[in-house]
């Protein structure tokens, strides 16, 4: 197949060749499809509220070879942070903090040393960010208008800090015994919500949930 000339849309560079960016991460995916010893070759996409049963995965010819390797490296590590295929639960020895701990600061919320939340807040405003500017309808579309949609580009590409106007809450998916949907396979694109004064942008990829909330009347 011949390459795909275009504008990357993070670097802004003209008449570069475009790769096949995922909106939601390649190993997502995977995951979702190897389930135990058998394999299920169309899983199930949320989007717009709306579940669908695909084959293939949502991609689009939208950032250059750089580019792509600089969003990937955030991936790798959120990897690790996901529940595996077979439901293997997060590994939180990664983190510095037992399943106890976890457990008793629900609704609290703990400090973990280890966690690289500089790579966590990287990879959810990348995945929020794609899906914004993405031309194909089926990734969520979230509404997070001009001004951060440029905002966010600078701080993805290193030349700007996190917007001011944005937080990022991560939670981790318990898995009850006798839930009868396994959390480990669910992945959603970012749907949006507006709540006052900001929005909220919200998906959900192997166990884990991100929330990545946007505005200027954000509460304390």
């Amino acid at each position: 197949m011949a390459p795909v000339l275009g504008n990357c849309r993070l670097c802004l560079t003209h008449d570069v060749e475009l790769q096949e960016s995922h909106i939601i991460p390649k190993w997502a995916s995977k995951r979702l499809r190897a389930v135990g010893s058998t394999r299920n070759p169309n899983p199930i996409t949320i989007t717009y509220g709306q579940a669908v049963q695909k084959s293939n995965q949502i991609t689009e010819k939208m950032l250059c070879a750089h580019c792509e390797q600089m969003v990937g490296r955030s991936e790798k590590y959120v990897a690790k942070l996901a529940y595996g295929a077979d439901g293997e639960p997060v590994p939180l020895s990664i983190l510095g903090i037992s399943l106890t701990d976890a457990f008793s600061a629900i609704g609290s919320g703990i400090s973990i040393a280890n966690l690289h939340t500089d790579k966590i807040v990287y990879f959810a405003s990348s995945v929020v960010w794609r899906a914004s500017v993405a031309h194909r309808h089926d990734t969520g579309k979230p509404r997070i208008g001009r001004r951060y949609q440029e905002e966010f580009r600078s701080y993805l590409l290193g030349s700007a800090s996190f917007p001011k106007n944005a937080r990022l809450v991560l939670g981790i998916l318990v898995q009850p015994a006798n839930a009868p949907h396994p959390r480990h396979n669910i992945v959603s694109f970012p749907a949006t919500g507006r709540y006052g004064g900001y929005h909220r942008h919200v998906f959900f990829i192997c166990g884990l949930y991100f929330e990545l909330c946007i505005g200027s009347q954000m509460p304390k």
